[in-house]
């Protein structure tokens, strides 16, 4: 799996051919298109409108990939945005992890939660009726809310 970066900005001629914009292009960009922003309720130009394009094998990779192959990647991704935190900082950040599990056959469940690293503190909710027990380990405490009641 690769993954390309893929900017919303278009090309700017240069003397040199064309180059992506540098920050005060994007700044006089913005400026530009304020008013037009201010109509529409909406920024329409930044770096929120770039993509991240997953390639496999030479082909876009989320058009062919499963339900549980995307929520893989989205789920190792954050554990690598994790990772990288930890590496950069030397803090452990508080990891959240909302229905973990959800759309993950049992092959990947397996690769999941052996690819989280330890932190000090990792949140995870399940759905009803989800299997979580297996996942516990000596320091892991279990709280459980249902209809907005807290339960030990």
């Amino acid at each position: 799996l690769s993954i390309v970066y893929a900017p919303s900005w278009k090309e700017i001629p240069d003397t040199v051919g064309t180059r992506f914009p540098g920050p005060d292009d994007v700044v006089a960009v913005l400026a530009e298109r304020s008013e037009q922003d201010k109509i529409m309720g909406t920024t329409l130009s930044g770096p929120h409108r770039d993509r991240i394009i997953f390639m496999h094998e030479g082909r876009q990779f989320i058009p062919v990939a499963s339900t549980g192959q995307q929520r893989l990647v989205a789920l190792l991704l954050r554990v690598a945005q994790a990772v990288y935190y930890s590496r950069i900082t030397g803090m452990k950040p508080v990891f959240l992890m909302d229905d973990v599990m959800l759309e993950l056959d049992p092959d990947k469940r397996q690769k999941m939660t052996a690819m989280l690293p330890e932190y000090d503190q990792l949140f995870c909710t399940f759905l009803p009726g989800e299997p979580y027990e297996r996942y516990r380990h000596s320091t892991t405490r279990i709280y459980h809310i249902e209809k907005g009641e807290w339960h030990d």
